[in-house]
């Protein structure tokens, strides 16, 4: 049987989210006060892998031609803007480890580049990795081995949120960065679409946070924030997908609209649908 961390409390009810990838159940969000942070609460007999058995969990895949000829397009380009904003960073490292590298792009685009990475993933193992830089627990990782630690959108998943942290710290050596790209759930596409809001994507996300929980969270953890920069494709696509579970006739015009208030009123505010956080550790 499948739990994730009880000691965050049920303090408030923010969501029933349904599971519009695999089994259509509904499934509870709370928030824990003392975090902030918004937990789905998830006590099916299920394993958490089975969560990622459909093909539905890469909704690219089932796409016309055209379709994925522009999710490959835009991914390039945010593969692009992540090695720009994360030059520093990576200049000074000569190791990484990219933590839920699930269909391998951003390893692959790492490593073209001469870049000393490798891989972990629990639930997936892409074709271009070889045992001997790929990794399916972080138990199997071992301590002090990397300058960087990139984790995109692979925080929300863990089931066991505060071990994970203290374990990934294990592994980075001292003075190294920990990547963090999470949704945030104060954005505007966010309080737009409320449930139907896609980067909830219960039961698979556990874990939702804000700016304000997730620097509180790391900074317990001895983790200090450096900076943080927002992925802005990331709204329309998740603002696309929300469209589809509301069952709008114009997904894709309804994703551009709702992407497009999402990073302005972003930019305003500074809450966008899905930033990335870059940490230092503190030795």
């Amino acid at each position: 049987m499948f739990h994730v961390e009880q000691h965050f409390k049920k303090d408030q009810l923010v969501y029933k989210a349904k599971d519009y990838i695999k089994r259509g159940e509904v499934f509870l969000i709370y928030k824990d006060n003392s975090s902030g942070i918004l937990w789905t609460d998830f006590s099916q007999t299920l394993s958490h892998k089975e969560n990622y058995n459909s093909i539905q969990y890469t909704p690219h895949s089932k796409k016309t031609n055209l379709f994925k000829r522009v999710y490959k397009i835009s991914q390039n380009l945010m593969l692009l803007y992540k090695r720009i904003l994360l030059g520093r960073e990576i200049i000074v490292s000569e190791r990484g480890l990219d933590f839920g590298s699930g269909d391998g792009a951003f390893f692959s685009y790492m490593s073209s580049s001469s870049f000393t990475i490798d891989a972990l993933d629990p639930f997936f193992k892409a074709k271009n990795m070889n045992e001997e830089n790929f990794y399916s627990d972080l138990s199997e990782v071992p301590d002090n081995q990397y300058d960087i630690i990139f984790m995109w959108h692979s925080l929300e998943h863990v089931q066991s949120l505060e071990n994970t942290i203290n374990g990934v710290y294990k592994k980075i050596k001292a003075n190294g960065s920990l990547i963090v790209a999470v949704p945030n759930h104060k954005s505007f596409d966010s309080r737009y679409y409320k449930n139907a809001w896609a980067a909830l994507d219960v039961p698979r996300h556990l874990w939702h946070f804000t700016t304000t929980s997730i620097t509180n969270l790391m900074l317990k953890h001895n983790f200090k924030l450096k900076r943080s920069f927002p992925l802005l494709l990331d709204a329309y696509y998740i603002s696309y997908l929300s469209a589809k579970n509301k069952k709008s006739y114009f997904p894709i015009f309804e994703g551009i609209i709702i992407g497009t208030l999402s990073n302005f009123i972003g930019l305003l505010s500074g809450q966008f649908s899905s930033q990335t956080y870059v940490f230092k550790k503190k030795n």
